[in-house]
């Protein structure tokens, strides 16, 4: 049977949450509960150390039978209550092991990881490593909702949840693994996949990078889809490689101050990385997410079926607006066809086309406005 932690003598959920020591023989496991119920939950770190969905009974705390044949039960029950939990075993040795399991909450409320401990019942456990988590309700949007630890291990310089559209996410990160992969979760005509990658964080607050592993699941299709993430700091066990070459050419390309240049998924439409911001308003891009005119959607689809089907490159436009208090926005659109597999991207180069100078008819704003997307 499951004991309630506060029957153990010592409040898990109560340690203050600290870099880990690297010496401890049995760290903390950090199983994730990310998937739908019934699924397999299965390991993302150990210790400072990342893993790629391995089994808990494959860890160093499942040091014998007696021990690893309890450990799922636990960590249901984390699950399920979204209480720590503690649990005593009776190894063949005789001696009295203490099982605990910290539930690891997003900023929504639900159990996204279990970590877990287990050792000799008069062996204090060692510090919990930090749990950064992110969830996504709409992942068609590419809107995420932070908890505190995530804006701190991203190194954002709050300290508080936060909204984050997906390029402003991406910012704070200047490597980012398998990224095609990653965006596979916001596709929700896909099937539900899983995500374990690293990712170098850019310093903007405390001007120190760290490595970061981050692992995500996404579940259900369609309007039903989610998907939610787990960080956790690795940089004691994967040093930070130096700046990589490509981010110092991009940070020194040339760019006309009015054009905003980005990175488009081009099976979901969204935009998560903006190389540069362009004017108002489209600097708004970064942090939010903008309105189509109702007219112009079958313009924009097409533009993007075109480069789904093999075209190189496409241009469009069309009007936006980030509220509704807001007049409508006529912009001009470059596509420019990065990569095709298996997650097609495309560059695109946008800017604001004048608005209608007094006195045009419509052939002549029609002119006006191909000589200006040139």
């Amino acid at each position: 049977m499951t004991e309630p932690a506060e029957d153990s003598g010592e409040d898990e959920s109560a340690q203050p949450i600290r870099p880990p020591h690297t010496s401890a023989v049995r760290p903390w496991v950090l199983v994730e509960a990310l998937g739908s119920k019934g699924e397999e939950r299965r390991v993302v770190a150990e210790g400072l150390h990342p893993r790629r969905y391995t089994r808990l009974t494959r860890t160093r705390i499942a040091g014998s039978r007696a021990i690893a044949q309890h450990l799922p039960a636990v960590v249901d029950a984390a699950v399920d209550s979204g209480e720590p939990q503690v649990k005593v075993a009776y190894p063949p040795s005789g001696a009295h092991f203490r099982i605990a399991a910290v539930p690891v909450t997003g900023p929504d409320g639900s159990v996204l990881a279990v970590q877990v401990w287990a050792g000799p019942r008069a062996q204090a456990a060692p510090e919990r490593p930090a749990v950064g988590t992110m969830v996504w309700h709409a992942p068609g949007t590419g809107i995420t909702l932070t908890c505190p630890v995530a804006e701190y291990l991203l190194d954002t310089g709050i300290s508080v949840s936060a909204e984050r559209a997906l390029p402003d996410l991406i910012r704070h990160l200047e490597g980012l693994d398998n990224r095609a992969d990653l965006l596979r979760l916001f596709d929700s005509g896909s099937p539900p996949v899983q995500y374990a990658g690293f990712a170098v964080t850019t310093g903007e607050s405390s001007q120190t990078r760290r490595t970061l592993y981050i692992t995500a699941r996404s579940r259900g299709s369609g309007s039903q889809r989610r998907a939610a993430a787990l960080i956790t700091d690795v940089s004691l066990t994967r040093p930070v490689p130096a700046p990589g070459f490509t981010t110092r050419l991009i940070d020194a390309m040339p760019t006309p101050a009015d054009h905003a240049i980005g990175v488009m998924d081009l099976r979901t439409g969204l935009v998560h990385d903006w190389v540069r911001r362009g004017r108002e308003p489209l600097d708004r891009w970064m942090n939010e997410i903008p309105l189509v005119h109702p007219h112009d959607l079958r313009e924009l689809s097409t533009a993007r079926a075109r480069l789904l089907s093999g075209a190189a490159s496409a241009r469009s436009s069309w009007r936006l607006r980030f509220d509704e208090q807001s007049p409508w926005t006529r912009i001009h659109a470059q596509w420019r066809v990065l990569t095709c597999d298996p997650a097609p991207q495309a560059l695109v180069e946008i800017h604001v086309l004048d608005a209608k100078p007094d006195g045009l008819s419509s052939r002549q704003m029609n002119d006006h406005r191909r000589t200006t997307s040139r």
